[in-house]
């Protein structure tokens, strides 16, 4: 089988607790088309010396002041050569196997621009706190004005050059902006059944430091639908979301999940009997 190449884009400042655990998780996915990047912000806390330990399976990186995050991912995607991209920061985690259900998806269906899946929350110590559990349906909210999609998905190269990249605009909610204009724009998405990745929470996380940043991104995506009244619209599409994960049992699903594995670290969690880490036992389904 030919799979077709995964570029993956790292960007890190200063994360040298978290970020050796987040290059191994990449680099044990078993993926022969694997093309990481990891695009540093000239950390001073001994994240090179920790990414110097790994160049030989690196396919670029380096380690100068940048003008963020989002400026980071940018440079790292002008690179990247791969026919899907994605990025993970550099204190969350790839589960076991992710890469090859992406693939799988991808190559089974050909239409489709966007891939993405579930996802489990976890603490600094790697404890899980709780599973997030999505839809299929991920689009249709989208083009509504939700974003319902985990922080796990990857796109075409074709998608991204088609809206015109990441907008350095936004610093914190430039994946919510990327995904409005996909769907926007007619780019179809497969829901992936499955968790993906590792989503940390700590005190030095910008979605817990940058609360106030991340709304006034948030209000400026208003523009992008060109309605004065989306802020209100949106709250009615939140409560259907609502309602459809109800009745669907995934709010229920996630709950039970989160009780039994509750306080599990990540990795005995995706070696346990209970995780799907083989591409034959995940389901893809598209909008």
């Amino acid at each position: 089988m030919i799979f077709p190449t995964i570029s993956i884009v790292m960007p890190s400042f200063n994360q040298g607790k978290y970020i050796e655990e987040a290059i191994k998780s990449i680099l044990t996915q078993d993926y022969p088309e694997l093309e990481f990047l990891i695009l540093d912000g000239g950390s001073t806390d001994g994240t090179q010396e920790i990414i110097s330990k790994y160049t030989e399976n690196i396919y670029y990186w380096h380690s100068q002041p940048d003008e963020g995050q989002v400026d980071a991912l940018i440079q790292g995607f002008k690179k990247a050569s791969g026919s899907l991209l994605g990025w993970i920061n550099s204190d969350d985690v790839l589960l076991k196997g992710s890469l090859k259900r992406i693939a799988h998806a991808y190559m089974e269906n050909p239409q489709a621009g966007m891939f993405g899946g579930d996802y489990v929350i976890i603490d600094e110590h790697g404890r899980i706190i709780r599973f997030k559990k999505h839809t299929k349906y991920a689009a249709w909210f989208g083009r509504h004005g939700l974003q319902v999609i985990s922080p796990d998905w990857f796109f075409t190269r074709a998608a991204y050059q088609e809206v015109g990249g990441l907008n350095p605009s936004y610093q914190y909610d430039m994946d919510t902006d990327l995904f409005y204009r996909m769907v926007l724009m007619g780019i179809k998405f497969t829901y992936i059944e499955s968790d993906l990745m590792c989503f940390r929470l700590h005190q030095e996380s910008k979605t817990i430091t940058r609360e106030n940043a991340f709304h006034y991104d948030f209000v400026l995506m208003s523009q992008i639908f060109n309605d004065s009244n989306w802020m209100i619209k949106r709250r009615l599409i939140k409560y259907l979301y609502w309602t459809l994960q109800t009745v669907n049992g995934n709010y229920l699903k996630s709950y039970i999940k989160t009780v039994r594995y509750r306080r599990y670290c990540w990795r005995k969690f995706e070696n346990s009997n209970n995780f799907y880490f083989s591409a034959g036992n995940t389901y893809f389904k598209s909008e």
